[in-house]
């Protein structure tokens, strides 16, 4: 009798793991029902790169444009990239808008913003998105996940710009501005136009 109660028990566990596991869906799972990353055509250059690493590595099968406002189409699976002052998406009503924040909204149907307060943030937060929250639940970010920084100047040098050939043999910047970038700090962007790095 008792060992029937266990197998029961442990029957119905496994059937609820399995229906749980089934009908969860991630934030991968919902990036694959995104057609069009989209991004203002006015505005920083960071918008286009966030808007290619994205589709490059999360949302392949997604059309890239440069639109002029957001509204320019009603259709479903649209992410929408952007800095705050571009006035492409609009800020989050819970925002301070005096500090520096980075914003990330998106539904089960691929619909979503990326959204940060200043340039530098936003492909730090297109890195957290792609290194930490993929696996995640999407129904977490269907009201918008806010992040505040814990430091409004983030300087960054790895030390060799100025004289890399006389420190390091076979020395890649566009890697190192990566890394830079992707932590966002905020020397990074005068870096890379000073190396011609595009990332």
């Amino acid at each position: 009798m008792y060992r029937s109660n266990i197998y029961s028990v442990l029957i119905l566990f496994m059937f609820t793991a399995q229906i749980f596991s089934q009908s969860t869906i991630t934030v991968k799972d919902a990036l694959k029902n995104t057609t069009i990353v989209a991004y203002p055509n006015y505005g920083k250059a960071v918008n286009e790169t966030v808007a290619k690493e994205f589709r490059a590595t999360l949302t392949q099968n997604a059309t890239i444009i440069a639109a002029k406002d957001a509204s320019f189409s009603n259709q479903k699976g649209i992410i929408r990239v952007a800095i705050s002052d571009e006035n492409f998406i609009n800020c989050p009503s819970s925002v301070d808008l005096k500090k520096d924040w980075m914003f990330f909204r998106l539904n089960s149907s691929g619909d979503g913003e990326i959204i940060a307060s200043k340039s530098h943030l936003l492909y730090a937060l297109f890195c957290q998105i792609k290194e930490d929250w993929l696996n995640q639940p999407v129904d977490q970010f269907e009201n918008g996940k806010l992040l505040k920084t814990s430091f409004c100047w983030l300087r960054g040098e790895d030390g060799f710009y100025g004289m890399k050939t006389r420190y390091t043999r076979n020395y890649d910047p566009e890697t190192s501005i990566k890394e830079l970038a992707r932590m966002g700090v905020l020397s990074c962007c005068g870096q890379c136009a000073l190396y011609n790095i595009s990332h």
